[in-house]
């Protein structure tokens, strides 16, 4: 079987940039995961584990009160007729 082709009619592979970030943030948190994890990985190959380990912490803590924020943000409207300020 044979297939030919002339060089103007072969389409490119087109970049759909919408479709990326729209992949990207259905996948939040294992892209995030993923990258602790390699990095973790790399300061153990280099043998700073207990420096890795601390910033891992760090970063983990830091992701939660961001996260808790973003919680208490979404629902402030909520939270305010809650407490009898709204």
């Amino acid at each position: 079987m044979t297939v030919s082709a002339s060089p103007g009619s072969v389409s490119k592979p087109a970049l759909n940039p919408d479709a990326i970030v729209t992949w990207a943030g259905d996948h939040r948190l294992p892209l995030i995961l993923i990258g602790l994890g390699v990095g973790l990985v790399v300061l153990l190959v280099l043998g700073q584990a207990t420096g890795g380990v601390k910033v891992m912490f760090n970063v983990v803590v830091g992701l939660g009160v961001i996260v808790a924020a973003a919680v208490l943000y979404g629902y402030s409207d909520q939270l305010m007729k809650l407490f009898g300020a709204g």
